[in-house]
């Protein structure tokens, strides 16, 4: 019985520990389930001590392994992966957006105030001035704001 016990507390922090990798909360249910069923193991065959001894163990274990894993994780193989290497300033973001500054473009999606819109060749999330635009309608960028692309509506060509 002691090496069912342990085999699912090893079962359920793996198990919690691929769910990490795997999204999708089933392996973190099954981990969980897996300590819990370890715990009342423990509880029924020997005893309320030995019961508090072993969850007293399985949190503590649990705390560090994931006090390690958020402190490491980025240091590992795999961590290195999800994780930007590189940092942006407030002021390269800022200046990115600046260019496009009384530019022309098209919307591409309605702007409900919010959508999107092409200037050359790229494709941007822009805000309307006022009210809504249609797409394919001809836009001028009239104000950068971080981020925050703010467009308004060319006039159309004079028909003759």
């Amino acid at each position: 019985m002691l090496a069912t016990i342990i085999i699912l507390l090893v079962l359920g922090v793996v198990a919690i520990g691929l769910e990490f990798f795997l999204p999708g909360g089933i392996l973190g249910i099954v981990g969980i389930a897996a300590i819990a069923g370890a715990i009342v193991m423990c509880f029924t065959e020997y005893g309320p001590s030995t019961g508090l001894i072993v969850t007293t163990v399985a949190v503590f274990f649990i705390v560090g392994a994931l006090t390690l894993w958020l402190k490491y994780f980025h240091k590992l193989g795999p961590g290195k992966d999800f994780l930007l290497s590189t940092s942006v300033s407030n002021d390269e973001a800022l200046e990115q957006y600046q260019q496009f500054l009384d530019t022309e473009g098209v919307t591409k999606t309605d702007l409900r105030p919010a959508g999107k819109a092409q200037f050359g060749d790229k494709r941007l999330d822009v805000l309307a001035e006022s009210g809504m635009i249609d797409a394919d309608t001809a836009v001028r960028v009239v104000k950068v704001e971080g981020s925050r692309i703010v467009v308004r509506r060319t006039a159309p060509p004079a028909t003759v």
